[in-house]
């Protein structure tokens, strides 16, 4: 008796179609996206990243990397302590920096990475220094 191997896959992290095939790099984060989706980030082959749009080649992203920059080991703890610091509440300085709170929340667990506009923002609004 043969046994038949069934390929599943997940819905994409983006968008949530089902069937999501690709792997991109997006604000430093290797996500699983649909095809649609897949034009968001640098397409990711095994540990190997390739730039959609310059055609260059280059290695995974380490930790705090964010694409054209770097973030200061532990800028998740630096921002949730300088907010604490501040006395805002998550929800207090996503209102003052015009983002969401749930996106400011995993930026605060390291889950993603911001990208340089957001990560400027917070360094403004909380007086820190998280670009290196």
């Amino acid at each position: 008796m043969r046994c038949k191997r069934t390929q599943t896959f997940m819905d994409c992290e983006i968008c949530g179609q089902e069937n999501a095939k690709n792997h991109i790099l997006m604000y430093g984060q290797k996500m699983l996206v649909c095809i649609d989706c897949s034009n968001l980030g640098e397409r990711v082959i095994g540990e190997t990243v390739f730039s959609v749009k310059k055609n260059q080649e280059f290695s995974a992203a380490p930790a705090g990397f964010a694409g054209d920059f770097f973030l200061a080991k532990g800028f998740g703890q630096i921002i949730r302590s300088a907010r604490q610091k501040n006395n805002l509440t998550l929800n207090e300085l996503a209102q003052k920096i015009f983002e969401k709170e749930s996106f400011l929340h995993k930026i605060e667990q390291e889950k993603m990475f911001p990208d340089k506009k957001l990560a400027k923002k917070l360094e403004s609004a909380l007086n820190i220094k998280i670009v290196e």
